[in-house]
């Protein structure tokens, strides 16, 4: 998953300005998230954050529970239904700070496979979303088998979103952005001069 307009929201109850959102008590995906990351570069939060499962965030911001909650995958497209308000955009921050696409997940493989397995894994997922690229309508039971909360027009806004050419090839912009991601996560964790390490990326 790596793309432009795609980052994850943080949204409140109400329109928080920066003073506000400082000391905000935050709900977030878990902390091991490229949302939590994203929400450290940024800087704006210096408030407690709490942990909690992705789709448990907005009814916790709901309820007064939290100030405001750090929201992924279909929360990009359904928080307005909860009353809620965005009052930061961390993909359009991103892009905006680094004019880059944003990277927010991967599938990975372990070295040990072997670069023909790792390659011939690869062509798998290629074919399969070629095949759902042209043929749209075949996984929509298998997608409301195990989305079942979601209406169709949010499903396919959050495939177009999160599915996009750089599934296909990350190409130099997305390697570009992969490495800039990691070495903003490296520097802020005091890791900048270990180096990163080689990174295979086949895609």
């Amino acid at each position: 998953a790596l793309g432009r307009g795609c980052g994850p929201l943080l949204v409140a109850r109400e329109p928080l300005s920066p003073a506000e959102l400082a000391g905000a008590r935050v709900t977030i995906p878990g902390r091991m998230t490229t949302a939590n990351l994203l929400l450290s570069l940024h800087g704006v939060l210096q408030g407690p954050r709490e942990e909690m499962v992705f789709d448990q965030v907005m009814p916790a911001v709901v309820s007064g529970k939290t100030d405001c909650g750090l929201v992924i995958h279909e929360g990009r497209f359904t928080y307005g239904g909860y009353g809620l308000h965005c009052v930061l955009d961390l993909g359009q921050w991103w892009e905006s700070a680094y004019g880059l696409p944003l990277p927010l997940g991967a599938i990975a493989a372990r070295r040990d496979l072997g670069e023909a397995t790792i390659l011939a894994v690869q062509d798998a997922i290629r074919r399969s979303l070629e095949y759902a690229n042209a043929n749209p309508a075949a996984s929509r039971g298998w997608i409301r088998e195990h989305a079942q909360e979601m209406s169709d027009e949010v499903t396919d806004s959050h495939i177009r979103t999160f599915v996009n050419d750089f599934s296909l090839d990350l190409r130099d912009e997305g390697r570009a952005a992969i490495r800039a991601l990691l070495e903003k996560a490296a520097a802020m964790s005091g890791g900048a001069g270990r180096g990163l390490p080689d990174l295979p990326l086949f895609a």
